[in-house]
């Protein structure tokens, strides 16, 4: 019998963060992972990261929560995510990140932090949970 190495279960979930205008923090709804449509991943998310810097640079973290109210970073090998390296002004920037779902608490979240001078800064993210599949 041959595996696939995943399938993706249901539709990706968009972690959007609007434009962002100014010098600011700001946060993306939590992902609650005890939902039902969540639960039934076994072990991996990818979480696909766009940045569109302009005018100032912009810090992405991925963060998680036990209680969707206080929220930590996850430290880049924790949780099996790598490092999302700072996007420059003017620049664009792609991550793909891979999340092992066993090593991070309930709810997950993307942070960003755009500097002094940012004056239209997009920020979209998608994640999709998966599970083996079979061919």
């Amino acid at each position: 019998m041959n595996m696939d190495l995943f399938t993706v279960i249901g539709a990706p979930v968009k972690m959007a963060i609007q434009a962002i205008a100014s010098a600011t923090t700001t946060n993306s709804t939590g992902i609650d992972l005890h939902t039902s449509t969540y639960k039934t991943a076994e072990g991996v998310a990818l979480l696909v990261i766009t940045v569109d810097a302009v005018g100032g640079v912009c810090d992405v973290a991925l963060q998680d929560s036990a209680d969707d109210s206080t929220y930590a970073a996850i430290a880049a090998g924790a949780g099996g995510a790598q490092a999302i390296a700072q996007v420059a002004s003017g620049s664009s920037s792609s991550s793909v990140l891979q999340i092992q779902l066993e090593n991070v608490r309930r709810y997950i979240r993307i942070s960003t932090i755009t500097g002094a001078g940012t004056t239209s800064t997009e920020v979209h993210a998608t994640i999709d949970f998966m599970k083996p599949g079979k061919r």
